[in-house]
């Protein structure tokens, strides 16, 4: 069987790291977020391709500049194709967080940086 083994045991602990994919053939990108204090994520982007976030620790707030939505550990995220789409940690608790690109190349057009594109009163 042809596979490749990337071996990232000798990297710091918490993981907090990236893949794209194209390098190994495949077309998933990944990023390993860890976020260690609230108000840590990305400003408002989109991909032309769909996003999934796997969140393993703590709580996240997503927000697509209009409506925002908590997910918390054991939660799975999915954005579609173009929407743009925002996060940061809350809730006091580092974030450990699985993104996959579904390319395998990370394409991202920032929509802004700061200002804050979460709307307060939806939290």
């Amino acid at each position: 069987m042809k596979c490749t083994i990337l071996d990232w045991s000798d990297r710091p602990q918490p993981l907090s790291s990236e893949m794209q994919g194209a390098a190994y053939g495949t077309r998933t990108s990944l990023i390993f977020n860890h976020l260690q204090d609230d108000g840590d994520g990305a400003a408002l982007h989109r991909h032309p391709y769909a996003e999934t976030f796997v969140i393993r620790r703590g709580q996240v707030m997503f927000t697509d500049g209009q409506t925002n939505t908590v997910a918390r550990a054991g939660q799975i995220v999915i954005v579609a194709p173009h929407v743009p789409h925002a996060f940061r940690a809350i809730g006091g608790e580092p974030v450990e967080m699985l993104d996959i690109h579904d390319n395998g190349r990370f394409v991202t057009e920032w929509l802004s940086s700061p200002p804050n594109p979460f709307h307060e009163k939806d939290q």
